[in-house]
C-alpha cells in the first residue's frame, strides 16, 4: 500500500485576468475532496477561490449568481468598456451580490470556520515601503470582502493608487513577492501549473487577460478549462481525501 502524506492546505497564487480559470479549479477540488480539515491561503485573485473554498459554500452557485450575473448586468450598461469593471460601481455590484449569498446562507460558526482556516496575502504601503503581511481574522462579511479588494488592487488599474483598508494603505497583495514556498505540505495553484507557460509570457498572459475579463461568454470557457485542467491533473492533489478513491494518507 502506498502512502501519501496528508496535505495541510492549498494555496492560490495570483491570477491576473485570468480568476475565472482559478474559479474552475476550485469548483473540481470542491466537487471531489474533502476539505474539511484543509487551510487556505490566496493572495490577490487567488484570495476569493481560496476564500470561497474556506467557506463551505458551493463554487457552482456562487459562481451563476454571483459572477455571471455581475458579468451580465455589467455589460448592459452604456459605455462600458474592459476597464470600467475595476470602477467602484462595478466592485460594489459584485460585493453586493457576495454578500446577498453569504447572507443567506450565514450560520453561527461561519467566521469562526473561515477565520481558522484562510489566510489573506496583503502588500501594506507605510512611509515609502511596502511591508507584506497575512490577515487572518475578520468580523463581517464587508469586512473580508474589503481585505480581499486590497489584497486585489492594481496601482491605476483599479482607479486610485491604493486600497484603503482598515485605516491602512494596500496594493496588490503579489508585490513584489508572491506567497512564500511553503513546502510539500501545500499544494499550489499557479495559472501555470497545469499549463506549459514561462515565466516571462506569464506576464504578458496576466496583462492581456485584463482585456477580456469583462466577457462572460470567456468567463465562462475559462472557467470550464480549469475544471478541465484540475481533472486532466489530478495526481497534482494528491495528499488531498478524495471523495470517490479511497487512498491511505498519512
Amino acid at each position: 500500500m502506498i502512502l501519501h502524506k496528508i496535505k495541510k492546505g492549498i494555496v492560490f497564487h495570483g491570477s491576473g485576468g485570468l480568476l475565472y480559470y482559478y474559479m474552475g479549479i476550485a469548483e473540481y477540488i470542491q466537487n471531489n475532496y474533502d476539505l474539511t480539515n484543509v487551510e487556505f491561503c490566496g493572495v490577490s485573485g487567488g484570495s476569493i477561490p481560496a476564500f470561497i473554498l474556506s467557506t463551505g459554500l458551493q463554487v457552482k452557485r456562487i459562481w451563476e449568481t454571483c459572477f455571471l450575473d455581475w458579468l451580465s448586468s455589467m455589460n448592459k450598461e452604456e459605455h462600458f468598456l474592459f476597464l470600467s469593471i475595476f470602477s467602484e460601481k462595478s466592485l460594489k455590484k459584485l460585493i453586493n451580490n457576495l454578500k446577498n449569498i453569504l447572507s443567506e446562507n450565514e450560520k453561527d460558526d461561519l467566521f469562526e470556520k473561515i477565520n481558522h482556516r484562510l489566510s489573506i496575502r496583503m502588500t501594506r504601503i507605510a512611509f515609502f515601503e511596502m511591508k507584506q503581511e497575512y490577515i487572518t481574522n475578520w468580523t463581517s462579511i464587508e469586512d473580508l470582502l474589503e481585505c480581499i479588494i486590497a489584497s486585489c488592487w492594481i496601482p491605476g488599474i483599479f482607479g486610485s493608487l491604493t486600497r484603503n483598508y482598515k485605516g491602512n494603505e494596500y496594493i496588490d497583495g503579489g508585490f513584489p513577492n508572491s506567497i512564500e514556498d511553503r513546502g510539500d505540505e501545500w499544494i499550489k495553484i499557479k495559472v501555470n501549473t497545469f499549463q506549459n507557460i514561462p515565466e516571462d509570457i506569464k506576464v504578458l498572459l496576466f496583462a492581456s487577460s485584463l482585456d477580456t475579463i469583462n466577457s462572460p461568454e470567456i468567463a465562462e470557457k475559462l472557467y470550464n478549462q480549469g475544471y478541465a485542467d484540475a481533472m486532466s491533473n489530478s495526481s497534482h492533489f494528491i495528499g488531498l481525501q478524495n471523495k470517490h478513491i479511497h487512498q491511505a494518507i498519512c
